[in-house]
């Protein structure tokens, strides 16, 4: 059954399912001026358009949902270097990266849920390279982790969770670097590095790395 039609008549609004959050579900649509919009949507097909912003594009698909911090849903947009967080509600919708309480002023991928937390990699607030921060989706409950000042990470591919031990791996310009974190800064430290970029992505089976 149609839920909701956001471009009544023959216009599209090219909508794109982000991913469900509580009762709700959150999804990107278009405007006729290509006007991204970003809605938080009921089974019965009331809608809620979010206070996200700072975006613009010729189609949907924009955004994506990086992960969940205890009831909160992650949004990051690959034009941008912003991370949201979002309840469903436009209370609860917002930019931790805007926040200049929060540790990061860039996030750059590498996000890692654990949970009631979350472990991401981006550029350090207080004036270093990067760092990588623990975060519950506010920024009076974020901690840096660590400082990287020692080498130059441009980078984070994907990240994974394994037995709660977050494994990150960071593109830097001497190679790779592999970090793991339990969300504490006691918990997380290098594990190995190498030269080159012949490691690409990181995956779980059988409970190994």
């Amino acid at each position: 059954r149609l839920v909701r039609d956001f471009a009544p008549g023959p216009a599209s609004s090219n909508p794109n399912v982000i991913g469900p959050i509580g009762q709700r579900f959150i999804v990107e649509t278009m405007t006729p001026n290509f006007e991204a919009q970003i809605w938080s949507v009921a089974d019965d097909g009331s809608a809620v358009r979010l206070p996200i912003d700072g975006y613009d594009g010729w189609f949907s698909g924009r955004f994506k949902a990086v992960g969940t911090i205890g009831g909160l849903m992650a949004l990051d947009s690959d034009s941008e270097t912003s991370l949201w967080v979002t309840d469903g509600t436009a209370a609860g919708t917002k930019a931790l990266t805007d926040d200049i309480a929060f540790p990061l002023r860039e996030y750059r991928e590498g996000f890692c849920s654990l949970g009631q937390r979350a472990v991401l990699f981006g550029d350090d607030r207080a004036g270093g390279r990067h760092a990588l921060v623990a975060t519950d989706g506010t920024a009076a409950g974020s901690t840096v982790l660590a400082r990287l000042d020692g080498y130059v990470a441009y980078r984070a591919m994907p990240a994974v969770a394994l037995n709660g031990i977050c494994y990150l791996q960071l593109q830097a310009m001497d190679g790779w670097h592999l970090w793991a974190s339990d969300g504490s800064v006691a918990g997380t430290r290098e594990i190995a590095s190498g030269v080159g970029f012949d490691i690409y992505g990181l995956a779980t089976m059988g409970g190994n790395l």
